[in-house]
């Protein structure tokens, strides 16, 4: 994929040159605007794209310290989930899982199938 991205950005930046090479004065300079329109557009693409990525990342940071912080019986599990989809690209969808499933119902305290029969979770 980094590739194709690669790929792509070199063919894009060459366009305008190629725009002029191949047509008459009058169009040459109409459609050197739209290929330079066209790169800038696919600019901004991929720097949402790098924007996002980045912020699914911190997420996923943010996740993996929030579980390694909490004692319950699941550490272990979701510890493990959240590592392993790191390797195998899926960090943003286990961080995304953890989010709902665990912090989301139990903002700073242990899940409530963690906590012994008959107690309460502490007041923040």
């Amino acid at each position: 994929m980094q590739r194709l991205f690669a790929i792509l950005a070199s063919v894009l930046a060459f366009a305008p040159a190629a725009a002029l090479a191949y047509t008459a004065d009058e169009a040459r300079y109409r459609s050197m605007g739209y290929a330079t329109g066209f790169f800038g557009v696919m600019m901004l693409f991929m720097l949402g794209g790098a924007a996002l990525f980045i912020a699914l990342l911190v997420l996923w940071v943010l996740m993996l310290v929030d579980c390694l912080q909490r004692e319950w019986p699941e550490k272990t599990d979701w510890t493990a989930i959240l590592i392993i989809s790191f390797f195998i690209g899926l960090h943003w969808l286990s961080a995304i899982l953890y989010y709902y499933l665990v912090k989301k119902k139990n903002p700073g305290t242990m899940p409530s199938s963690a906590q012994p029969p008959g107690t309460q979770p502490p007041k923040p």
